[in-house]
């Protein structure tokens, strides 16, 4: 008798389990998406700042040039 109990215990408590495992796999997609938006942003911020390191290097050998054109 005690083992029907813990059975009927078990189908009562399906439904909550369920709606947790449900709400779990919701919040693990959502952390996905979320973690897949932080990474691309990441790759953009990466390509920004190679950009920005050319112009300056640029930038800093333009300003060479017109120093020596200066001195000259």
């Amino acid at each position: 008798m005690e083992g029907y109990h813990l059975v009927e215990l078990c189908n009562q408590e399906s439904p909550e389990v369920e709606k947790v495992h449900s709400k779990m796999q919701m919040l693990e997609k959502n952390t996905r998406e979320k973690i897949m938006k932080i990474e691309q942003v990441l790759v953009n911020i990466n390509s920004m700042t190679e950009t920005t390191n050319s112009r300056l290097n640029t930038l800093e050998m333009d300003n060479v040039e017109l120093k020596k054109d200066m001195e000259a």
